[in-house]
């Protein structure tokens, strides 16, 4: 996706690496599993190692491990906040829904960078 200040690409035949371009700088090539630009959220759910691809039964096993975990706390008396869960909920699909429409707009608008808002 190429935006008035930048670009991503990513490509399903390659899909542990992600490039990242900001005009006026070097390339990135950013890699799963590994980077200071990935948060411990990242680092959570990445249980294969650097060089074996992720897929189908991962992410599953990522969405079960964080319902248990949400199940535990609230049966302890701790519950989680829906912001803290580890498994996708309505604020993840309200932010790719915004996603999208951000980047039909940039489309529209000529491929300008489209701000998302913050608390989304």
């Amino acid at each position: 996706m190429y935006a008035s200040e930048g670009a991503v690409l990513w490509a399903q035949e390659d899909p542990n690496q992600m490039q990242f371009y900001r005009y006026g700088e070097p390339r990135q090539t950013l890699t799963r599993g590994r980077g200071e630009y990935l948060d411990d959220a990242a680092g959570t759910v990445t249980r294969i190692p650097p060089g074996h691809p992720e897929g189908y039964l991962e992410a599953f096993a990522t969405i079960y491990c964080g319902a248990v975990d949400a199940i535990r706390r609230h049966l302890d008396g701790a519950p989680l906040t829906p912001r803290e869960y580890g498994f996708p909920n309505v604020y993840d699909g309200r932010r790719g829904l915004e996603f999208i429409e951000k980047a039909v707009e940039s489309s529209g608008r000529g491929a300008v960078w489209v701000e998302m808002s913050e608390g989304a």
